[in-house]
Parts: C-alpha cells; sequence; structure tokens
C-alpha cells in the first residue's frame, strides 16, 4: 500500500500498519488476482465488515501496476432497500392497501 487517505484511516484503524493482514485486503485480494491473471483491469465488489457494507471499485493501472481502491459505505442504501422490500411484503398480504399505494410500491419495487 502506498497511500491511505484521511477517510480511510478514520474508517479502517490500522489499515496501514496491518495493511497485508487488514480485513479490508482480504477483500480485495481475489480482485488482486484477477487481475494478476490478466482477466480484468478492474472489478466491482460489496463486502461487509464490522457490520458495515462496502461498495469497492478496483481499478488496475496497467503501466504503473498499481492498484487505486474507491470505497463507498452503502450501508444505510442496503438497510433502506432491505426496509422496502419488507414493507412490500407486508403490503403485498395485506388486503386493505389502496390500489394508489400498491401502484406506489411497485414502482419503488422496481427500483430496488
Amino acid at each position: 500500500m502506498t497511500f491511505c487517505n484521511a477517510a480511510a484511516r478514520r474508517s479502517f484503524p490500522g489499515l496501514i500498519v496491518k495493511s497485508a493482514s487488514h480485513t479490508l485486503i482480504n477483500h480485495i485480494v481475489p480482485v488482486l488476482d484477477l487481475f494478476a491473471a490478466g482477466k480484468t483491469c478492474e472489478a466491482e465488489r460489496e463486502f461487509e465488515i464490522k457490520g458495515r457494507i462496502f461498495h469497492a471499485y478496483l481499478v488496475l493501472n496497467s503501466e504503473t501496476k498499481r492498484v487505486r481502491v474507491y470505497l463507498k459505505d452503502v450501508t444505510r442504501i442496503r438497510d433502506t432497500e432491505r426496509q422496502l422490500r419488507a414493507m412490500r411484503r407486508e403490503v403485498s398480504n395485506s388486503s386493505s392497501v389502496s390500489p394508489r399505494c400498491s401502484t406506489a410500491l411497485r414502482t419503488i419495487s422496481a427500483l430496488i
């Protein structure tokens, strides 16, 4: 690892010190194997660390042989999607839902 920004240091304490054995790196290694095999030069993954869900976008710079990793915490998004799916199930099992509400839920369901 050659660089770790301040946000990554706050989100993943110990990343610089234990880089090779850090949980985050363990989630990235399979993508590095794909890069090494020449199968791709970019990839996306989602994984969970300590109850938080992260979306990772990884890009291999073929000239420098360095990998950039862009992470985004998507925990709130995934939690909201789960809640919407649960609401949809609840509404679909209910006979007292208005057609307007039912239409709105179908529209939302199509988005997730």
